[in-house]
Order: structure tokens, then C-alpha cells, then sequence
């Protein structure tokens, strides 16, 4: 799998900085894009003075589509605002109207957006930006390809599109992009496919486990993400045996980080066995190490998976104390996601221990951390505890303007590309 990544990686790099190619078709399984965004989303980081502009929402049809990518466009604008100020540039161009004007055709906004975008560039002339249109979800193939057919250029490049890398998804199994342009007179389009499934991860991950040329480091890596597969299919008796052999590993070599992401792993993997007693013990040992190794991106998601099995558990003192522990490491970790989640589960732990005011304090916290973050699912779920309580109190006042605030949430995530929790273990 590492090779896979990695030869992923580089190709995005690669394409990114080059001048030969306009267009990267990326062809894959439409579920497999998840493992794609944080590579894409990484480039931004590795080069400096370039642009990446990854647009994930999902896809029911161009003019929905349409709408919530000139949305996201205008929040990210909104966002740079003040830090242009800071560095002492010029405001961004406005956002053509064209763009979110639903009564031009779908092909017209497109092509107004990719025209838009290069004049955020620092210097055009020099710097590239990358526009990733990849949809988390699909629900009609047949009108992406075509909507996309009509931005990669043929025969020749436009000059308006010399700073553009366009990176296209182009479903693997069917490939209709991939094949429509065998029949253009189409230029400086790459084609570069990737089978990222389940079987084909496994099967790479296995051979990289009991790869002798490789290092034990690198093959222990590989039987940690074996394990994690075997979680997420709920093939625990196989994860915890090879979260047992990767923790015997890390601690003999005193790699105390690792050692405690197994310690994570072997407690969330107990907890969906039914054993949340050993589960809570294993990730209080994970908690022991990574604070005796200050290693604050391991204690914030061995905090949040041990707020969640205190809770199950019922021991309600021990979740809100973990949880309030949870808010300083995450503030400190500098991950406002997780933040949000322990103002959610510390109200949970109050709303247990019959502390409403208390719960509806932290609600409100996480209610208004997410909205700062648009982070929805947790914000709804602070909204449904509240609107719990206050049903149950019959203070139909402020039930009703939670309610009619969770649609407005709804709203939002429909037009927004889904978070993923970036808190927790994948």
C-alpha cells in the first residue's frame, strides 16, 4: 500500500509543478476518493506560492453541483480575506456573478470559474494552481463526464489556461473520459489509474508485512494498517493479534508514539468487541504513554475513545473529567475539531449526572466551535441534545429555535463537502 501512495503522491507532485500537461484524468472507484483528498489536500503545503483548490461536493447534478462549489468558493474567499490583508496584497477579485447565477448553463459557470480562479494566483506567470474536481459521492455519472468533457481543452490549450492543473475524477470500472478522449484530438492529458479497493489495499499491505528486503519498521507499519483494516470489518480477533505483535514491536524499540497509537487501536477494538472494561484499560495505558512522551496528536484521540467508553460504561465522573482534559489537549494540539467533540461529550456526561445548565453550556460551546470550523456533524448532534432537554423541560421557546437552527445546519452540509474527523483513529 505504501507504494501505492506514494507513486499517488509523486504523480500529483509531479503534475502539479510540470508545464507539459493541462489535465490529469484520476482514474479510480468513486469510494476510494477519500483516500485521494488528503494528497491533494497536501500539496498546497509542499509548494509554496501555489494554489490547490480541491472541490469535493457531492454530485447529484451540475446545477446543485454548481451551487454549493460557488459557495465553497465564497467562504474560502471570505476566509483569505484577512490574511491577503496581513501580507499586505490586494483584495481578491470579486466572484463573477455568472458563476452562481443558476440560469446560465451549467458549461458557462464552469468555464467562469476555472477563468476566475488563476487571478488568485500571486503571479501568474510563475505560479500554478491546481483545481481538483473530484465528488465524494456521484449520483450521476453520465452528466459529470459530460460536464467536464467541456473544460479539458482540445485541440489546443487555451492561454487563459496556461496556470491551470486540472485534476478530473474518471470512475475506474467505467472510464468514460479516459475512453471518449481516444476519439478527440485532445493534448496534454494524462491518464493515470489506481485500483485503491479494500482486496487491493490488503493484498499490497500483506506482501509489504512479509517483505523481508523491507525494514522491520516499515513492515510493522504495514501490519498496523492490516490491523486497522481488520477493525473496520470487524475482524477483531485479528486486529488485536496484530495490535499485540506492532505494541511488542514499539516498545522494545522505544517508539513510544507508535506504541501508543496500538494502545488506541487494541481499546477501539476491544470497545466494538463488547468489552468495554478492557477497552477503558488499554486506552488508560496508551494515555500513560503518550503523556510521558507529550505527544499531543496520540492523547487527543486516546482521549476522545476513552470519554466514549467511560460513557458507555456509565462511569460519568471519569467521562467528563477525560473530556475536560480532552478540551485542553485539543486546543493545545491545535485541532478544533476535536475541540468541538469534547464540548459535545462533556455535555453528555453532564446531561448523565443530571447537570442540564451545565450540559447546555457545553452544547452551546461545541454549537459555537463548529460553526467557526463548519463542522456539522457535531454540531447537529449538540443541537439534538439541546433540543432533548428542552423538550423534556417543555421550554418549547428555545426547542424551537434549536430545530430551526439544525435545518439551517442541514442546509449547510448539503452545499459542503463532508469533514472527515480528523480527531480519530482511520
Amino acid at each position: 500500500m505504501k507504494r501505492k501512495f506514494e507513486t499517488l503522491r509523486a504523480t500529483l507532485e509531479e503534475f502539479a509543478q510540470q508545464d507539459e500537461f493541462s489535465v490529469l484524468l484520476l482514474g479510480c472507484r468513486g469510494g476510494e476518493l477519500a483516500f485521494v483528498l488528503p494528497f491533494l489536500q497536501a500539496l498546497e503545503q509542499s509548494l509554496p506560492g501555489h494554489l490547490v483548490a480541491v472541490f469535493s461536493q457531492d454530485f447529484i447534478a451540475p446545477g446543485p453541483w454548481l451551487d454549493a462549489v460557488a459557495h465553497a468558493v465564497a467562504i474560502q474567499l471570505e476566509y483569505a480575506a484577512p490574511g491577503r490583508e496581513e501580507r499586505g496584497e490586494a483584495p481578491a477579485p470579486p466572484l463573477p456573478y455568472v458563476i452562481s447565477d443558476a440560469r446560465a448553463s451549467p458549461r458557462e459557470r464552469l468555464a467562469a470559474l476555472l477563468r476566475y480562479l488563476p487571478s488568485l494566483l500571486p503571479d501568474p506567470s510563475v505560479h500554478r494552481i491546481l483545481v481538483a474536481f473530484t465528488p465524494l459521492e456521484c449520483r450521476d455519472l453520465e452528466a459529470f463526464t459530460d460536464l467536464m468533457a467541456t473544460v479539458i481543452p482540445h485541440p489546443e490549450v487555451p492561454g487563459w489556461m496556461a496556470p491551470v492543473r486540472l485534476v478530473v475524477w474518471d470512475e475506474l470500472d467505467v472510464a468514460r473520459l479516459s475512453t471518449g478522449l481516444r476519439s478527440w484530438p485532445a493534448q496534454r492529458v494524462l491518464d493515470y489509474r489506481e485500483d485503491f479497493s479494500t482486496p487491493a489495499l490488503t493484498d499490497s499491505l500483506s506482501v509489504d508485512a512479509g517483505n523481508r528486503a523491507l525494514s522491520l519498521d516499515e513492515r510493522m507499519g504495514a501490519l498496523l494498517q492490516l490491523a486497522g483494516l481488520d477493525y473496520a470489518y470487524e475482524r477483531h480477533a485479528a486486529a488485536l493479534d496484530k495490535y499485540a505483535l506492532a505494541h511488542e514491536h514499539y516498545f522494545q524499540t522505544r517508539q513510544p508514539g507508535l506504541q501508543a497509537l496500538t494502545l488506541l487501536g487494541a481499546g477501539d477494538t476491544l470497545h466494538a468487541a463488547g468489552d468495554p472494561k478492557s477497552a477503558k484499560l488499554r486506552l488508560q495505558q496508551g494515555i500513560a504513554v503518550a503523556m510521558a512522551d507529550k505527544n499531543l496528536a496520540a492523547l487527543v484521540p486516546l482521549l476522545l475513545s476513552v470519554t466514549k467508553v467511560s460513557l458507555a460504561l456509565r462511569e460519568l465522573d471519569d467521562a467528563r473529567s477525560y473530556a475536560d482534559s480532552g478540551t485542553q489537549v485539543a486546543a493545545a494540539a491545535i485541532n478544533p475539531f476535536a475541540y468541538c467533540d469534547f464540548f459535545k461529550l462533556r455535555g453528555d456526561a453532564f446531561v448523565g449526572l443530571g447537570q442540564d445548565s451545565e450540559a447546555l453550556a457545553d452544547y452551546d460551546k461545541a454549537r459555537e466551535q463548529c460553526r467557526q470550523n463548519e463542522y456539522h456533524e457535531t454540531w447537529l448532534a449538540a443541537l439534538d441534545a439541546q433540543i432533548q432537554i428542552y423538550s423534556q423541560a417543555n421550554m418549547d421557546e428555545q426547542r424551537r429555535a434549536c430545530e430551526h437552527e439544525r435545518a439551517e445546519v442541514e442546509q449547510l452540509q448539503r452545499l459542503s463537502p463532508r469533514h472527515a474527523h480528523p480527531g480519530g483513529r482511520a
